[in-house]
């Protein structure tokens, strides 16, 4: 096999957009290719970076991360999944325990008297 012809992708869940305000979590994986194998080249007048790979800005978009799986396996592509970024917990506390003696570090605390 030609190695020109091995494609490599990276398979990810794309992050939640600044627009988004709910705290659900989008339920895609996102295929993408691996860019830092095709040749690029800065355009001298207008200093944008240009690529003679059709492949560069194309993304696809999948339910489960096995479907992604699948298809690339399908197409001979080799991939590799990036962890998930999924939201963090947080404890839910009030604004209260900010000031709390026990929660507080012994370093802020001033006694006056």
């Amino acid at each position: 096999m030609n190695k020109d012809l091995v494609r490599s992708v990276r398979i990810f869940r794309p992050t939640r957009t600044t627009m988004q305000a709910g705290a659900r979590h989008p339920e895609i994986w996102r295929l993408e290719w691996d860019l830092s194998c095709s040749h690029h080249w800065m355009n001298p007048i207008m200093g944008w970076t240009s690529s003679g790979d059709p492949l560069q800005a194309i993304h696809l978009s999948f339910p489960s991360l096995k479907s992604a799986i699948r298809f690339a396996e399908k197409q001979g592509y080799s991939y590799h999944v990036e962890p998930d970024s999924t939201l963090t917990k947080f404890a839910v506390k009030s604004y209260a325990d900010n000031y709390r003696a026990e929660t507080m570090n012994p370093s802020k605390i001033s006694h006056t008297k």
